[in-house]
């Protein structure tokens, strides 16, 4: 299979980004390890500079292997966030101090896998931190939508008006998800299911369920760092954190 084959890997600068300051933002341990030797040290993401395209990671306590990772023709990371493993290698690893502290600068990586084992993990969007999509519906007309549930693969709409006359299978083009701060998504969604459950003792609100379709690399990436900021405040809330 061809890398552009590949739905694993990020060849975009704006995918790689997105996921290297995921790494940094959320403090993710990092195993990196020179090319052909099992050695491995875990460190961080310090700093990711899209302009230069470079990333900062810490330096190992470790001297020798410090020397060694200036030597190596190319370095490989692994890491999980946000219930993803992510993988990529670069090179040219050059010594410099940063915030007073020892650490290597690298050039950006040329690709970078996620390998995502709950692929449709589904997280319900609380009613104090609503979720709004913008929805073409037939006819030309933008309906502002809530969102339910969201996961890697799709959506859950509110319907309480029941003013979409799409049915199912529609694709419903270009439709605006603003993930707050993570970042602004535009993707078509296909209409999968139609329900009309009750949502607590209020009457039947209709549920319409749609899948991402064409999402880009760069729009997964957001989606699933979305995903994992809500969980982890929510995780919080519930430990009384927050």
């Amino acid at each position: 299979m061809n890398d552009s084959d590949d739905p694993f890997l990020i060849t975009s600068s704006l995918g790689i980004t997105s996921m290297l300051r995921a790494l940094m933002t959320q403090k993710t341990l990092v195993h990196m390890r020179p090319d052909r030797n099992d050695q491995a040290i875990i460190t961080t993401v310090l700093d990711v500079d899209p302009e230069r395209e470079h990333i900062i990671v810490d330096a190992a306590e470790d001297a020798a292997f410090n020397e060694r990772l200036t030597r190596t023709g190319t370095i490989h990371f692994d890491a999980q966030v946000d219930k993803i493993r992510v993988q990529f290698s670069t090179s040219q690893a050059s010594y410099q101090i940063f915030d007073d502290r020892d650490a290597f600068r690298l050039p950006y990586p040329v690709a970078l896998r996620r390998l995502q084992r709950r692929t449709h993990f589904r997280i319900d969007i609380p009613v104090s931190m609503p979720l709004i999509c913008d929805v073409r519906i037939k006819g030309g007309h933008t309906l502002m939508l809530p969102v339910k549930d969201i996961s890697a693969g799709g959506l859950a709409l509110l319907d309480p008006g029941q003013d979409m006359i799409d049915g199912i299978g529609d694709v419903l083009k270009r439709c605006l998800l603003d993930l707050d701060d993570v970042g602004t998504v535009v993707t078509n969604l296909k209409i999968k299911r139609i329900s009309n459950p009750p949502i607590g003792d209020s009457t039947a609100v209709r549920v319409v369920a749609c899948q991402f379709e064409n999402l880009s690399a760069s729009g997964n990436i957001m989606v699933q760092n979305y995903i994992g900021r809500l969980d982890r405040l929510l995780n919080a809330r519930r430990r009384g954190f927050d």
